[in-house]
This record gives C-alpha cells, sequence and structure tokens, in this order.
C-alpha cells in the first residue's frame, strides 16, 4: 500500500513538473507558424510575413491571441499532462492538440482536421 501512496505523489509531482516545464516554454512567446505537414508528408511553408499573421500568443491563465490574417482574436487553452495534448477553443472551435515536441525555440503539434492528420511547426519569433 506505501508503495501505491509513493507513486501516485511521484506520478502527481512529475506531471506537475511536466506542467511547469510547458508554461515555460509556451507562455508569453509569440509562435509563427512557420510550417505544416499534411496528408503528402511534404512540408507547406506559409508564405505570410509574421507582421500580416500566422503567430498565437499562449498566456499563464488559459487565454491566447492568435491570428491568421489582419485582425487578431482571442481563444483559450489548457494542458492535459497525461495525454501531452493541449487544448485550444477559438473562433474555429475546439481543437486536441498532440504535442510532439516544445523547445525554447520551436513548437510542433499534431491535430485531427476533416481531411485528415496535419503537423503543425511553429517558430518563436524573437
Amino acid at each position: 500500500m506505501k508503495l501505491k501512496i509513493l507513486f501516485f505523489v511521484f506520478f502527481i509531482q512529475m506531471l506537475s513538473a511536466q506542467t511547469e516545464e510547458l508554461e515555460k516554454n509556451l507562455c508569453f512567446v509569440k509562435w509563427h507558424k512557420s510550417y505544416w505537414i499534411g496528408g503528402d508528408c511534404q512540408p507547406n511553408f506559409y508564405s505570410m510575413p509574421v507582421s500580416y499573421g500566422h503567430w498565437v500568443i499562449f498566456y499563464p491563465n488559459g487565454t491566447t491571441k492568435v491570428s491568421d490574417g489582419p485582425r487578431p482574436y482571442f481563444g483559450e487553452w489548457k494542458f492535459d499532462p497525461k495525454r501531452k495534448m493541449l487544448i485550444t477553443v477559438d473562433r474555429k472551435g475546439l481543437n486536441q492538440n498532440k504535442i510532439v515536441r516544445l523547445t525554447e525555440a520551436e513548437f510542433v503539434y499534431r491535430t485531427i482536421k476533416p481531411g485528415g492528420e496535419v503537423t503543425y511547426g511553429l517558430k518563436k519569433i524573437e
């Protein structure tokens, strides 16, 4: 029984550490959507300049600011550490995004769209 309790405490601490690391790397950074990979497995690069759109900012209070054109809009986000999922809600609806890689300079996630699975690569904007 003590072993189960110790394991549970360790597991909770591990999830908490993952959440803190995610927030440290993810929040207060402007992320530019630089490419996406769809069913053809070939990278497709966004041609719009960063100043026009295709960026997102995540805030620690669970809100986002998103731009995919000239007018930014707001949404919400939360992290599910058990599934390593970033769940976002914005004007396009609910998205469940599997985190593939998150570093200080790069954020890669995978999501399911009507046409299939899509992977997005974002770069930190200085």
